[in-house]
């Protein structure tokens, strides 16, 4: 009987340390309010826009500022693209191009507010696709 009362105390106060042990890990509500990290922010990265170039000729791309319009280029090369801005303030041009086994697609990118027109063309073939961005 002394045993049995033994394992039954010694079972009980493990159950009991490894409860309170679990509790003490556990977060409340005030568990970052003594931190740096500011949680108040809504701000969120935003992704980029998708654009194939085929679909490009024509048409008004809109952005948020500090957002990119990734042209997709398909079977053609995207070092082959450049691009003249009539405004740089509102927008400004990334190159495509290859660096090493990874390919990334020509871009622009919304600086400021406004709207302003983009002929992007491609060296390799001559084409020239114009269209607008309008920046948020």
């Amino acid at each position: 009987m002394n045993s049995t009362f033994i394992k039954i105390t010694t079972i009980t106060a493990i159950s009991a340390a490894a409860i309170f042990g679990l509790a003490a890990c556990s977060s409340g509500t005030d568990a970052n309010k003594d931190s740096d990290v500011d949680n108040s922010s809504t701000s969120q990265l935003v992704g980029p826009i998708v654009v194939d170039v085929a679909t490009l000729e024509g048409t008004d791309v809109t952005v948020n500022q500090g957002q990119m319009i990734d042209i997709t280029t398909g079977n053609l090369d995207p070092a082959t693209f450049t691009a003249k801005i009539a405004d740089t303030k509102i927008a400004t041009f990334t190159a495509g191009g290859k660096n090493g086994s990874a390919t990334f697609n020509p871009g622009i990118t919304g600086v400021a507010s406004g709207m302003t027109k983009v002929a992007l063309t491609d060296s390799a073939t001559g084409k020239v696709y114009n269209f607008t961005v309008t920046v948020n």
